[in-house]
């Protein structure tokens, strides 16, 4: 899709009811942002936790399985908060989101994130006699990585100066 097919989407969204009710409404842009903030929390601390976990070195006082099956369910519950209401922010000013480069290597580095945790997630929580610590740690850096530079990318959405080019 190019920039130009964004732009019309964009402004075709900016357009609908529904875009202009969220806008105009005084209080859905800060409650969606504080649920956005609580779900950010949430996902990056399960992450920073577990991934640090995987980094000191597996087996130890806790197995990795109980570890994982308490930090990872708050990664993958908050997504789908994350999403929907990442959805309602969108549709409130597309143009700021869609047309930010900075967004589209958010939405990037969110699927590389999600995949290198899903695979973790596997690699960790299988037969702890094959586990591959090297590997573990390689994937729990990479994750970590990730999710750092999710957030960061979202907090430079608010300055990419790309989106008010168009």
């Amino acid at each position: 899709m190019n920039n130009q097919s964004i732009k019309h989407f964009c402004d075709w969204l900016s357009s609908t009811r529904l875009s202009n009710v969220f806008a105009t409404t005084g209080w859905v842009v800060p409650v969606t942002q504080v649920f956005h903030i609580l779900a950010i929390c949430a996902l990056f601390g399960a992450a920073v936790l577990f991934n640090l976990y995987v980094l000191r070195g597996l087996n130890r006082e806790r197995p990795s399985t109980e570890v994982a099956a308490r930090l990872l369910p708050w990664i993958w519950w908050s997504l789908p908060i994350l999403l929907g209401t990442g959805i309602i922010l969108t549709i409130t000013e597309p143009a700021r989101e869609l047309m930010s480069y900075t967004f589209r290597y958010k939405m990037l580095l969110i699927l590389a994130a999600m995949t290198v945790t899903a695979i973790l997630q596997a690699v960790v929580t299988r037969d702890v006699k094959r586990a591959r610590p090297g590997l573990s740690r390689l994937l729990a850096l990479a994750a970590l990585v990730l999710w750092f530079g999710v957030v960061a990318a979202g907090r430079l959405i608010a300055y990419d100066t790309t989106a008010m080019a168009y």
